[in-house]
């Protein structure tokens, strides 16, 4: 297959058959009967995630100039598009050819050939500024600029919009415990110290996770925002850790650049994936006492025999970084499913609650933005749970020095004198 090919293939079983973008390569890939090389898979992986961080403003001039038409056609002049006005990535004469043989649309690549400006993209008439113009130049649901507009006001939704847009170069928290910052900077030339911290910015090329660097557990490719939310926290392992994930974060790269690899807890699992990437975490990593289970919020009270000084809370959660990271992530985004996710935080929260011993600090965090699920899901619990007080809060935005979405709250519960 040649790589438009590919790249069409991707589209559909992202769009159409609901298959993760990175699952989705690799499943067209598997049908290349070739060797193929890496400028061909990143080709395909440009060409395809362009259309898709670029779906809903392509949607709207296709159906302006066509109708309503079959997805698998849309998707055909998606890639059309994404290679003409962006990535050019394929030849475009015989993309042409691909693309007049397999639709019936009148005039499809005279249609792609009049796009040249990026900034033309969204038409005319869409008032600047206006939900819908917003929708469309960030790649957004109209239903969660409403959101976002509401939850942050319109100055700091215009930051939040234009952080979420804007190009960094990828940051690494420096594996302290195995190497110290100048040492890193000495063996990685491609890597520059960040803001005086134990932090590197990526200079270089390529996919960062497979950079020796990473490989070799000298840095961490996560978040740098947890250094910030853990740096203040009193934890003693030897008074107990538990933490509840039902979303991928990097709490255990943290806590090992924190406690050493020989640290002891409790690590429960509210989803299957999860489970299994946290395993994988652990070998990685070579802890020796970290205890994993399955199951969801209310078989917290089955996994965890005691309580504990620092209970870890991070439910499954709307996940707005996957907006950063995915260029599929807006498809999974529904707005129908935020109250049972909410409703699933507040469980996982309460459950948590009865395992903080006194004295000790339940922390719950989710890397997102919606009130929701951070401040107002709080101060509900803390109106519910008197023997908690809230010790911080913060949340964090695209914008920040930290580059990231994360919503944490330390709650301390309080020492009776029963």
């Amino acid at each position: 297959m040649k790589d438009f090919e590919h790249a069409y293939n991707v589209l559909t079983k992202v769009v159409e058959e609901g298959l993760p973008f990175n699952i989705a390569i690799r499943s067209s890939l598997k049908e290349e009967k070739n060797k193929y090389t890496g400028d061909f898979k990143s080709s395909i992986s440009a060409v395809s995630g362009c259309a898709l961080r670029h779906y809903f403003v392509f949607k709207e001039i296709v159906s302006r100039h066509y109708g309503e038409i079959e997805e698998k056609e849309f998707l055909l002049l998606s890639v059309g598009l994404a290679n003409h006005i962006f990535a050019k990535r394929f030849d475009e004469e015989e993309l042409n050819a691909f693309i007049s043989k397999k639709t019936s649309l009148e005039g499809a690549v005279e249609f792609i050939s009049s796009f040249n400006d990026p900034k033309t993209l969204i038409p005319e008439d869409i008032e600047f500024g206006s939900k819908k113009f917003l929708s469309l130049r960030h790649n957004l649901p109209i239903w969660l600029v409403n959101m976002w507009q509401k939850n942050a006001g319109p100055i700091l939704s215009k930051k939040l919009f234009r952080g979420l847009s804007e190009h960094k170069q990828p940051l690494v928290r420096i594996n302290t415990d195995n190497i110290t910052v100048e040492e890193f900077l000495k063996k990685y030339s491609d890597f520059t110290q960040f803001n005086d911290e134990p932090v590197a910015v990526f200079n270089g090329k390529g996919n960062i996770k497979k950079h020796d660097a990473i490989i070799n557990n000298d840095a961490f490719d996560m978040p740098i925002s947890y250094r910030f939310m853990c740096k203040d926290l009193d934890i003693d392992p030897l008074r107990g850790i538990a933490i509840y994930g039902g979303s991928n974060n990097s709490l255990l790269n943290e806590l090992t650049i924190m406690l050493g690899t020989s640290f002891k807890a409790d690590y429960v699992c509210g989803v299957q994936k999860h489970y299994f990437d946290t395993l994988a975490t652990i070998k990685k990593l070579g802890l020796t006492d970290v205890s994993t289970y399955e199951g969801g919020a209310s078989l917290i009270v089955t996994c965890i025999s005691k309580p504990v000084h620092t209970f870890f809370v991070c439910p499954e959660n709307t996940y707005f970084l996957g907006l950063i990271e995915r260029p599929d992530y807006f498809l999974t985004l529904k707005q129908e499913n935020l109250d049972q996710i909410i409703a699933n935080e507040e469980l996982a929260l309460n459950e948590s609650a009865a395992f903080v011993e006194q004295g000790g600090d339940l922390v719950y965090f989710i890397p997102t933005f919606c009130k929701n699920e951070g401040r107002s899901l709080i101060h509900r619990f803390l109106n519910k749970h008197k023997e908690f007080t809230l010790v911080e809060e913060k949340q964090l935005f695209p914008f920040d020095k930290y580059q990231t979405f994360l919503y944490f709250a330390v709650l301390r519960k309080e020492v009776t004198n029963d």
